[in-house]
Protein backbone atom coordinates (compact mmCIF):
# COMPACT_ATOMS: atom_id res chain seq x y z
CA UNK A 1 0.00 0.00 0.00
CA UNK A 2 0.87 3.48 0.11
CA UNK A 3 2.16 3.47 3.92
CA UNK A 4 4.01 0.45 3.00
CA UNK A 5 5.67 2.24 -0.18
CA UNK A 6 6.37 5.58 1.81
CA UNK A 7 8.34 3.85 4.36
CA UNK A 8 10.64 2.13 1.96
CA UNK A 9 11.15 5.09 -0.01
CA UNK A 10 12.35 7.03 3.66
CA UNK A 11 14.58 4.20 4.30
CA UNK A 12 16.26 4.69 1.20
CA UNK A 13 14.91 1.28 -0.30
CA UNK A 14 13.10 0.52 -3.37
CA UNK A 15 11.85 -3.10 -4.14
CA UNK A 16 10.07 -4.43 -7.16
CA UNK A 17 7.61 -7.85 -6.57
CA UNK A 18 6.35 -10.01 -8.79
CA UNK A 19 3.51 -11.62 -6.68
CA UNK A 20 3.36 -15.54 -5.39
CA UNK A 21 2.38 -17.20 -8.53
CA UNK A 22 -0.18 -19.65 -7.70
CA UNK A 23 0.84 -23.30 -9.11
CA UNK A 24 -1.10 -25.52 -6.75
CA UNK A 25 -4.12 -24.97 -4.34
CA UNK A 26 -6.01 -27.46 -2.30
CA UNK A 27 -8.69 -27.33 0.61
CA UNK A 28 -6.06 -27.80 3.00
CA UNK A 29 -4.28 -24.64 2.74
CA UNK A 30 -1.23 -25.89 0.66
CA UNK A 31 0.30 -24.47 -2.16
CA UNK A 32 2.97 -24.34 -3.93
CA UNK A 33 4.35 -20.91 -6.01
CA UNK A 34 6.77 -18.66 -7.84
CA UNK A 35 7.79 -15.53 -7.66
CA UNK A 36 10.56 -12.84 -8.39
CA UNK A 37 11.42 -9.59 -6.75
CA UNK A 38 14.29 -6.97 -7.18
CA UNK A 39 15.38 -4.52 -5.00
CA UNK A 40 17.74 -1.52 -4.96
CA UNK A 41 18.44 0.47 -1.29
CA UNK A 42 20.95 2.82 -0.50
CA UNK A 43 21.34 3.15 3.30
CA UNK A 44 24.08 3.96 5.67
CA UNK A 45 26.67 4.29 3.36
CA UNK A 46 25.77 0.65 1.67
CA UNK A 47 24.79 0.50 -1.87
CA UNK A 48 23.12 -2.78 -3.18
CA UNK A 49 21.17 -4.23 -5.93
CA UNK A 50 19.55 -7.73 -6.01
CA UNK A 51 17.53 -9.69 -7.26
CA UNK A 52 15.77 -13.18 -6.60
CA UNK A 53 13.47 -15.55 -7.91
CA UNK A 54 12.39 -19.08 -6.68
CA UNK A 55 9.99 -21.44 -5.53
CA UNK A 56 7.99 -21.51 -2.07
CA UNK A 57 5.63 -24.41 -0.35
CA UNK A 58 3.62 -23.29 1.92
CA UNK A 59 0.93 -25.39 4.44
CA UNK A 60 -1.47 -22.94 6.49
CA UNK A 61 -3.45 -24.70 9.43
CA UNK A 62 -4.38 -21.70 11.64
CA UNK A 63 -2.67 -20.43 13.88
CA UNK A 64 0.46 -22.12 12.28
CA UNK A 65 2.25 -21.43 8.66
CA UNK A 66 5.05 -24.02 7.63
CA UNK A 67 7.08 -23.08 4.33
CA UNK A 68 9.82 -25.00 2.31
CA UNK A 69 11.32 -22.44 -0.21
CA UNK A 70 14.48 -22.76 -2.67
CA UNK A 71 15.78 -19.92 -5.19
CA UNK A 72 18.37 -18.36 -6.50
CA UNK A 73 20.01 -14.48 -5.27
CA UNK A 74 21.81 -12.07 -7.40
CA UNK A 75 23.86 -9.36 -5.21
CA UNK A 76 25.63 -6.81 -6.21
CA UNK A 77 26.83 -4.66 -3.45
CA UNK A 78 29.09 -1.72 -2.68
CA UNK A 79 30.43 -0.87 1.11
CA UNK A 80 31.81 2.82 1.66
CA UNK A 81 33.98 3.95 -1.09
CA UNK A 82 35.09 0.13 -1.85
CA UNK A 83 34.57 -1.07 -5.35
CA UNK A 84 31.32 -3.22 -5.49
CA UNK A 85 30.90 -6.57 -5.56
CA UNK A 86 28.34 -9.29 -7.23
CA UNK A 87 27.71 -13.07 -5.62
CA UNK A 88 25.44 -15.97 -6.05
CA UNK A 89 24.01 -17.93 -4.23
CA UNK A 90 21.38 -21.08 -4.63
CA UNK A 91 19.47 -21.11 -1.21
CA UNK A 92 17.59 -23.53 0.52
CA UNK A 93 15.44 -22.66 3.45
CA UNK A 94 12.55 -23.24 5.56
CA UNK A 95 9.97 -21.35 8.20
CA UNK A 96 7.70 -22.23 10.52
CA UNK A 97 5.60 -19.57 11.93
CA UNK A 98 2.64 -19.13 14.73
CA UNK A 99 -0.09 -16.48 15.30
CA UNK A 100 -1.79 -16.76 18.03
CA UNK A 101 -3.02 -12.80 19.13
CA UNK A 102 -6.61 -12.01 19.62
CA UNK A 103 -6.81 -9.59 16.92
CA UNK A 104 -4.09 -8.66 14.12
CA UNK A 105 -4.95 -4.80 14.30
CA UNK A 106 -4.21 -3.94 18.20
CA UNK A 107 -3.81 -7.20 19.80
CA UNK A 108 -3.86 -7.47 23.40
CA UNK A 109 -3.41 -11.14 24.41
CA UNK A 110 -1.51 -13.88 22.76
CA UNK A 111 2.07 -14.75 21.44
CA UNK A 112 3.40 -15.32 18.09
CA UNK A 113 6.50 -16.56 16.69
CA UNK A 114 8.45 -16.94 13.65
CA UNK A 115 11.84 -19.69 12.83
CA UNK A 116 13.42 -19.42 9.65
CA UNK A 117 16.32 -21.48 8.39
CA UNK A 118 18.47 -20.98 5.22
CA UNK A 119 21.85 -21.62 3.39
CA UNK A 120 23.67 -22.21 0.73
CA UNK A 121 26.90 -24.56 -0.35
CA UNK A 122 29.58 -23.54 -2.50
CA UNK A 123 30.03 -26.12 -4.87
CA UNK A 124 26.35 -25.46 -5.92
CA UNK A 125 26.54 -22.33 -7.79
CA UNK A 126 27.13 -20.23 -4.98
CA UNK A 127 29.74 -17.58 -3.41
CA UNK A 128 29.80 -18.74 -0.23
CA UNK A 129 28.70 -21.61 2.26
CA UNK A 130 26.74 -20.86 4.87
CA UNK A 131 23.93 -21.61 7.23
CA UNK A 132 21.67 -18.32 8.52
CA UNK A 133 19.08 -19.30 11.35
CA UNK A 134 17.10 -16.46 12.68
CA UNK A 135 13.72 -16.78 15.64
CA UNK A 136 11.56 -14.33 17.14
CA UNK A 137 8.75 -14.45 19.46
CA UNK A 138 6.47 -11.51 20.84
CA UNK A 139 3.50 -11.62 23.22
CA UNK A 140 0.76 -9.71 24.94
CA UNK A 141 -0.56 -10.16 27.88
CA UNK A 142 -3.82 -7.65 29.50
CA UNK A 143 -4.25 -6.99 33.33
CA UNK A 144 -6.82 -5.29 33.70
CA UNK A 145 -7.07 -2.09 31.75
CA UNK A 146 -2.71 -2.25 31.12
CA UNK A 147 -1.52 -3.99 27.91
CA UNK A 148 1.92 -5.46 28.56
CA UNK A 149 4.00 -6.76 25.45
CA UNK A 150 7.47 -8.29 25.15
CA UNK A 151 9.17 -9.54 21.87
CA UNK A 152 12.90 -10.70 21.50
CA UNK A 153 14.82 -11.54 18.48
CA UNK A 154 18.00 -13.69 17.31
CA UNK A 155 19.87 -14.95 14.81
CA UNK A 156 23.24 -16.61 13.59
CA UNK A 157 25.33 -16.82 10.37
CA UNK A 158 27.79 -19.70 10.63
CA UNK A 159 30.47 -19.03 7.38
CA UNK A 160 34.14 -18.88 6.86
CA UNK A 161 33.06 -16.61 3.98
CA UNK A 162 31.46 -13.53 5.97
CA UNK A 163 33.09 -11.31 3.54
CA UNK A 164 31.12 -12.49 0.07
CA UNK A 165 27.37 -13.08 2.32
CA UNK A 166 25.22 -10.63 0.70
CA UNK A 167 23.93 -7.50 2.56
CA UNK A 168 20.07 -8.73 2.57
CA UNK A 169 21.04 -11.71 4.85
CA UNK A 170 23.44 -10.06 6.96
CA UNK A 171 21.90 -8.11 10.55
CA UNK A 172 21.57 -4.65 11.11
CA UNK A 173 18.96 -3.38 14.20
CA UNK A 174 17.91 0.12 15.43
CA UNK A 175 14.13 1.76 14.43
CA UNK A 176 11.28 2.13 15.13
CA UNK A 177 10.48 -2.53 15.13
CA UNK A 178 13.83 -3.07 16.94
CA UNK A 179 15.91 -0.57 19.14
CA UNK A 180 14.35 2.46 19.75
CA UNK A 181 16.65 5.28 20.26
CA UNK A 182 18.81 4.61 17.06
CA UNK A 183 18.15 5.17 13.43
CA UNK A 184 16.87 2.21 11.08
CA UNK A 185 19.72 -0.48 10.44
CA UNK A 186 22.28 2.18 12.32
CA UNK A 187 23.10 -0.88 15.00
CA UNK A 188 26.19 -3.15 13.03
CA UNK A 189 29.59 -3.43 13.27
CA UNK A 190 31.87 -1.15 11.51
CA UNK A 191 34.82 -1.65 8.79
CA UNK A 192 37.97 0.55 9.32
CA UNK A 193 36.03 3.06 6.90
CA UNK A 194 33.40 3.81 9.79
CA UNK A 195 31.06 1.98 6.98
CA UNK A 196 28.30 -0.28 8.62
CA UNK A 197 29.18 -4.02 7.18
CA UNK A 198 26.38 -5.84 8.70
CA UNK A 199 26.82 -8.62 11.68
CA UNK A 200 27.07 -12.35 11.51
CA UNK A 201 24.77 -12.24 15.61
CA UNK A 202 22.09 -10.42 16.20
CA UNK A 203 19.81 -9.82 19.54
CA UNK A 204 17.16 -7.76 20.53
CA UNK A 205 14.88 -7.78 23.23
CA UNK A 206 12.12 -5.16 24.59
CA UNK A 207 9.33 -4.83 27.37
CA UNK A 208 6.52 -2.15 27.01
CA UNK A 209 3.15 -1.40 28.84
CA UNK A 210 0.09 0.43 27.49
CA UNK A 211 -2.48 2.26 29.86
CA UNK A 212 -5.34 3.36 28.38
CA UNK A 213 -5.97 7.23 28.73
CA UNK A 214 -9.12 8.72 26.23
CA UNK A 215 -11.62 5.33 26.33
CA UNK A 216 -10.48 2.32 24.60
CA UNK A 217 -8.89 4.20 21.43
CA UNK A 218 -5.72 5.94 23.07
CA UNK A 219 -2.95 4.47 25.18
CA UNK A 220 0.40 6.50 26.88
CA UNK A 221 3.03 3.64 26.74
CA UNK A 222 6.25 3.50 28.09
CA UNK A 223 9.14 0.96 26.81
CA UNK A 224 12.81 -0.27 27.26
CA UNK A 225 14.92 -1.30 23.98
CA UNK A 226 17.96 -3.27 23.96
CA UNK A 227 19.86 -5.35 21.17
CA UNK A 228 22.90 -5.11 18.58
CA UNK A 229 24.00 -6.92 15.34
CA UNK A 230 27.76 -7.52 15.80
CA UNK A 231 30.64 -10.01 14.83
CA UNK A 232 32.41 -10.23 17.88
CA UNK A 233 30.51 -12.07 20.37
CA UNK A 234 31.41 -9.53 23.37
CA UNK A 235 30.10 -6.73 21.88
CA UNK A 236 27.94 -4.61 23.96
CA UNK A 237 24.11 -4.34 23.44
CA UNK A 238 22.76 -1.16 22.83
CA UNK A 239 19.61 0.12 24.91
CA UNK A 240 17.22 3.04 24.48
CA UNK A 241 13.95 3.40 26.47
CA UNK A 242 11.36 5.92 26.16
CA UNK A 243 7.36 6.75 26.08
CA UNK A 244 4.95 6.99 23.34
CA UNK A 245 1.13 7.41 21.93
CA UNK A 246 -1.13 4.98 20.31
CA UNK A 247 -4.22 5.16 18.69
CA UNK A 248 -6.43 3.04 17.93
CA UNK A 249 -7.48 4.13 14.41
CA UNK A 250 -10.15 2.59 11.82
CA UNK A 251 -7.06 0.97 9.56
CA UNK A 252 -5.15 0.09 13.01
CA UNK A 253 -2.86 0.98 15.67
CA UNK A 254 -0.66 4.27 15.04
CA UNK A 255 2.48 4.29 17.32
CA UNK A 256 4.35 8.03 18.19
CA UNK A 257 7.49 7.13 20.02
CA UNK A 258 10.16 9.37 21.47
CA UNK A 259 12.80 7.68 22.54
CA UNK A 260 16.67 8.59 24.37
CA UNK A 261 19.95 6.41 23.79
CA UNK A 262 20.78 4.97 27.08
CA UNK A 263 24.40 4.48 25.91
CA UNK A 264 25.98 7.62 27.18
CA UNK A 265 26.79 9.00 23.85
CA UNK A 266 25.35 12.04 24.20
CA UNK A 267 22.73 11.79 21.00
CA UNK A 268 19.82 13.71 21.35
CA UNK A 269 15.91 11.65 21.66
CA UNK A 270 14.63 10.20 18.60
CA UNK A 271 10.70 10.18 16.93
CA UNK A 272 9.20 7.18 15.78
CA UNK A 273 6.25 6.84 13.58
CA UNK A 274 4.84 3.24 12.79
CA UNK A 275 1.59 1.91 11.75
CA UNK A 276 -0.05 -1.28 12.60
CA UNK A 277 0.97 -3.05 15.82
CA UNK A 278 5.03 -3.61 16.75
CA UNK A 279 4.57 -7.30 15.58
Amino acid sequence: GVAGLQALLDRGKLRACRPLVPLLVDVAARHLGADARATREDNNDILTTAAATGVQWVRETDPWTRSLFTEYLLDRTRYGDDPAESNGFAILGGRLGYQGLDEPLFPSQGVVFDVSLQGAAEPIASAASFVRGRAFAGGYLSVGDWIFAARGEAGVIVTDQFDKMPRSLRFFTGGDRSVRGYEYESLSPRDEDGTRIGGKYLLVGSVEVMVPVVDDDWYAAAFVDTGNAYIDPEAELKTGAGVGVRWRSPVGMIRVDVAQPLDGSGDLPMLHLGLGAAF
